[in-house]
């Protein structure tokens, strides 16, 4: 049988007119009612934090203040729609307060002989979920540095890697710095690693967090004389410190880092060490508070704790995998520095 291509043709394209006829008016309906759904939820939900923030329930214009603040990328969720003044009343009226001594190492007495193991915890709290390292040898216990020079970040999984490490957590804070690579990370106050002073100015103080010589977890305020004659192994910088010689640092409000994802490490006084990470920015985890942050290292026994750096940093390695969920990559943003733990 023969048949007549032409009219083959045009019966198709009669065929395809008439489907396009049919669905264009839908699918533009379609269109138009989600980017209306959009738009309708936008404005219900800038009225809803419109009306949030000038009622009297001031705990949510609280936590919304200090959650942006204490981030780096996202503090005009604040400034947008409050003033520099109440800014900086709601900061001033949510802090932390740290009782001003430094650690006492005198008082952490590692047992000897009691072997080397690290122990996996999962946390589970109010609005938050985390996982807890608990290493028995603080002495496996030290800083990794991405690079010698500073000049670029790494993945933690790469850092862990470079030291042949079994763990990692992030550690101090970053200065974003230019780079043709991209995405560049410098330690923001003191770094040394492993003996090696990486960072860090003659005349000027730092928040030490770190390890000295003997193995003993160090937190406090010096210089670097100062830290040398602690015989500072390992250290960063970073704030705030959360419990001092067994004596946890005042919080007044919620202490004015808000909710969002954590980073912790401690040491008991045994020297046993606890790195802490909690997830945030998710519908299954949305962070934890400073305040609760201190109520674990507590729990858990710590004598000596601080807050790490935290947010889309928060980010723990464990035997070559990622075990938490980082809020940004699933890999993590590139670091200068991580506290990592040797086989």
């Amino acid at each position: 049988m023969k048949y007549n291509i032409a009219v083959v043709s045009k019966k198709a394209n009669k065929e395809e007119a008439n489907i396009l006829k049919f669905i264009l008016p839908r699918y533009k309906k379609v269109v138009t009612f989600f980017f209306a759904l959009i738009f309708f939820l936008t404005l219900y939900s800038v009225i809803a934090i419109a009306v949030l923030f000038h009622s009297p329930y001031t705990e949510f214009k609280e936590y919304w203040v200090t959650t942006a603040m204490s981030t780096m990328e996202h503090q005009y969720l604040a400034e947008m729609l409050v003033s520099d003044d109440e800014i900086a009343e709601i900061m001033e009226n949510n802090k932390v307060i740290q009782s001003g001594l430094n650690a006492d190492t005198s008082e952490i007495l590692i047992k000897k002989g009691k072997g080397s193991s690290i122990e996996k915890i999962d946390l589970r709290g109010k609005g938050y979920k985390g996982i807890m390292l608990v290493i028995s040898d603080p002495s496996k216990v030290f800083v990794g540095s991405a690079k010698a020079e500073q000049s670029k970040g790494m993945f933690l999984k790469d850092i862990v890697k470079k030291y042949g490490a079994v763990a990692g957590i992030n550690a101090g804070g970053f200065i974003n710095q230019s780079s043709k690579h991209g995405d560049a990370r410098e330690a923001d106050g003191l770094l040394i690693s492993e003996g090696v002073i990486l960072k860090g100015a003659d005349g000027a103080s730092y928040n030490v967090i770190g390890f000295t010589d003997k193995d003993k977890f160090i937190l406090g305020v010096h210089n670097l004389s100062e830290i040398k004659k602690l015989k500072v192994r390992d250290a960063v910088s970073f704030a705030p410190f959360l419990i001092v010689n067994g004596k946890p640092s005042k919080i007044i409000g919620n202490g004015g880092w808000g909710i969002n994802p954590r980073t912790a490490i401690g040491q008991k006084k045994d020297g046993t060490v606890l790195l802490l990470a909690i997830d945030g920015r998710q519908a299954s985890s949305v962070g934890a508070t400073i305040g609760q942050v201190q109520d674990i290292m507590m729990e858990y026994g710590a004598y000596n704790a601080t807050n790490l750096d935290g947010g889309s940093s928060t980010i723990m390695v464990y035997k070559d995998e990622i075990i938490n969920n980082p809020c940004s990559l699933k890999t993590g943003r590139f670091l200068p520095d991580a506290f990592l733990v040797r086989e």
